[in-house]
């Protein structure tokens, strides 16, 4: 099963309204029903990523594309880990393994990047400035250029496993499941962050963000933390003022993702969803399908 978030805009701030939720099945056309990724294009289309093909619904109906070996056009891999857009609009998506893909929105098809040298992706990046997609795959980061179109290796090989980026100003912020590091964009040297902390805040790493006054955001397998570069200090974040609960508590597993550079969304372990606007690190909203939560405030 899977669900769609239609996203509901307010006339009137800060008056809000729940968001409603629509079911789409494989009875809906859906290529099969383990679901990876989602992703809305600057067209409105929604992209879905499943184990066994991607998925275009325009609001009524799906097309499913496959790899189809036979055929250069088609894309690299049915299984699709991460998409992104470029500032010139082209569509970018993120195979499981062994490059990136350029959807032809012309032709209806799909241009393919390989590799170098083989290897599974785990994470991709745009960066605005410089029109660089960068790419965390095993033991190794790469950039590619979406005008040249060609792969640049930034490191040599340090055996480490990156897993999640996230870009502010002119550093990437890279994390590993159990280390934090920063990557000099105009440089391309690696730093590994040090802070003095409970050592239970380098576990299970499985996600970051970086808002706009530089805070990074990171989500674990046991709870939420903020990294504050101005003074070098990482803090578990165990409970949020909220503008319609007043004060959640949490400290279970958090995975976070990042809603258009506009809000970050805390998913957490049985404790609900949490709604932080970027912008405003006090504008928090909490969802949760207890009774007792207001959905108004």
């Amino acid at each position: 099963l899977f669900f769609v978030i239609l996203l509901v805009s307010s006339a009137v701030y800060p008056q809000f309204r729940p968001y409603k939720f629509k079911r789409i099945t494989l009875a809906d056309g859906l290529s099969q029903s383990s679901v990876g990724r989602i992703f809305e294009d600057k067209l409105g289309f929604i992209w879905i990523s499943t184990e066994d093909g991607l998925n275009r619904y325009d609001g009524s109906s799906i097309k499913v594309y496959r790899h189809n070996p036979s055929d250069s056009n088609s894309i690299m891999s049915s299984w699709v880990g991460d998409f992104l857009e470029d500032k010139n609009g082209n569509l970018w998506m993120m195979p499981y393994s062994n490059g990136l893909v350029m959807y032809d929105r012309k032709s209806d098809s799909f241009k393919n990047f390989y590799y170098p040298k083989k290897s599974d992706n785990i994470s991709m990046l745009y960066d605005h400035e410089r029109d660089l997609i960068w790419l965390s795959v095993r033991n190794q980061v790469y950039y590619f250029h979406t005008q040249t179109r060609d792969y640049k290796k930034v490191l040599s090989d340090t055996g480490i496993t990156y897993t999640r980026m996230t870009i502010h100003d002119n550093n990437a912020w890279v994390n590993t499941s159990t280390k934090l590091y920063r990557i000099d964009l105009e440089t391309k040297n690696l730093e590994q962050i040090r802070v003095d902390s409970d050592s239970k805040v380098f576990t299970d790493f499985n996600s970051i963000i970086s808002t706009h006054n530089g805070s990074v955001f990171i989500g674990s397998r046991v709870g939420f933390f903020k990294y504050s570069p101005k003074n070098n200090k990482i803090d578990q974040i165990t409970k949020l003022s909220t503008l319609n609960a007043g004060i959640v508590s949490f400290s279970a597993e958090a995975y976070i993702f990042d809603q258009g550079g506009k809000f970050i969304w805390v998913s957490t372990l049985n404790n609900g969803l949490i709604r932080i606007n970027m912008n405003d690190e006090n504008d928090v909203i909490y969802y949760s399908d207890s009774p007792e939560t207001p959905l108004k405030y």
